[in-house]
């Protein structure tokens, strides 16, 4: 997905450290990652793998928040997010 339109609607960005994790699916691939921004349609969903950091904007009502404990990844620079 591409990145919203940020002219129609602002996206959110919750503090550094605290942001929430969140479940979906890239590319088939099932991703445990932290949502670094949202809008109203989409979620800026962030995570590392062996093959580096990530980011992509997937669309909201494919992503569902999760506990830090039902997370795959753990992002090492975390403050209770």
């Amino acid at each position: 997905m591409d990145h919203p339109d940020f002219t129609k609607t602002p996206a959110t960005h919750p503090e550094y450290g605290r942001e929430p994790y969140v479940r979906t699916r890239i590319e088939g691939a099932r991703v445990d990652g932290k949502a670094v921004a949202w809008t109203q349609d989409a979620v800026l969903v962030h995570w590392a793998t062996d093959n580096g950091v990530h980011e992509a904007w997937v669309p909201a009502g494919d992503v569902t928040r999760i506990s830090r404990d039902q997370s795959a990844w753990k992002d090492p620079y975390d403050r209770g997010g």
